[in-house]
């Protein structure tokens, strides 16, 4: 999961209430000492925020920046420390907040921590790394209207066009991940590679959807030299692009995706198919062209423009 951001538009920091500031500096503060009056600071916050929007001393996205703010912190804090009363507090304080804003740019940041609030709720619910393949089945069965609330908060980010393009990168990561864990591999990869269009900087994503491609070589299943030779452009794009893994998930993140090795697939960049087999067309056009265009995503990272 992509962690949390705080709130930019473009070189534009948004500022909250004087009145406020010192209350939200509490919270951040807290969390970042690894404490957890982090939460009880936010519970007297927004106490505090209903209070003053009452009264008409602040509006609806002046609340909602508020909460912005605090929700990051504490899902990021419950990520960390494994805190579901953290990730449910910060998961209401988003749910309320993006229904107050009406600055359609904090909406969907304050829709991003919504999402990534209840990831981290089925993740604290249930530790994949307890549980067989049938446990986790039925895990995700038993959050499947959670999950569901998640995929479309991270769709609706992801693929809004007026979005800045680092959040819809992370969105769509994340919308990635979650179908990657529930065997949907295709809308997983479908997602890596949008994430990627969106943010061409976005190691974490190719880091992802190497891994993805990677489990598909070693199931045996699938054309497996071309998903080699991409499974090979990604990890040099994600190892190209270390430092946004960790600004985007984290050091460990970024050293397990170090850690990857190249699998070769060298005459496998090319592939007609048979035009009447449904999947190896799909080879041909959606995986494939992700060699070309990798370079062409690094060109437009640097500043420049693809051929």
């Amino acid at each position: 999961m992509n962690s949390t951001k705080f709130i930019t538009r473009g070189n534009e920091v948004r500022r909250m209430p004087r009145e406020i500031a010192s209350q939200v500096n509490a919270v951040v503060l807290a969390a970042q000492n690894g404490h957890s009056a982090c939460m009880k600071n936010a519970e007297s916050l927004v106490g505090e925020l209903d209070r003053l929007h009452e009264a008409d001393s602040i509006d609806g996205d002046e609340w909602a920046l508020a909460a912005f703010t605090v929700s990051s912190v504490l899902i990021n804090f419950a990520g960390y420390r494994r805190n579901k009363r953290a990730a449910k507090l910060g998961t209401d304080i988003a749910d309320r907040a993006r229904l107050l804003a009406a600055d359609t740019h904090l909406r969907r940041n304050l829709e991003y921590n919504a999402g990534n609030g209840r990831s981290c709720l089925h993740q604290l619910a249930h530790d994949r790394e307890g549980l067989t393949a049938d446990q986790y089945v039925a895990a995700r069965l038993l959050d499947r209207d959670l999950l569901k609330e998640a995929r479309a908060l991270f769709f609706g980010v992801g693929y809004d066009a007026s979005v800045a393009s680092e959040l819809r990168g992370m969105a769509l990561c994340n919308l990635a991940n979650l179908f990657d864990d529930s065997g949907r591999w295709v809308e997983a990869y479908q997602a890596y590679s949008d994430a990627l269009e969106a943010d061409p900087t976005n190691g974490n994503a190719s880091g992802n959807a190497a891994y993805l491609l990677r489990r598909r070589i070693s199931s045996g299943r699938g054309t497996l030299g071309h998903y080699a030779v991409v499974h090979d452009a990604f990890v040099r794009h994600s190892k190209a692009h270390r430092q946004r893994t960790v600004d985007l998930a984290g050091e460990q993140v970024a050293q397990n995706w170090d850690a990857v090795e190249l699998l070769g697939g060298h005459g496998h960049a090319e592939h007609g198919g048979d035009v009447l087999d449904e999947y190896q067309q799909w080879i041909k056009d959606t995986v494939l062209p992700w060699l070309w265009r990798l370079t062409d995503l690094e060109r437009i990272a640097r500043g420049g423009t693809p051929p």
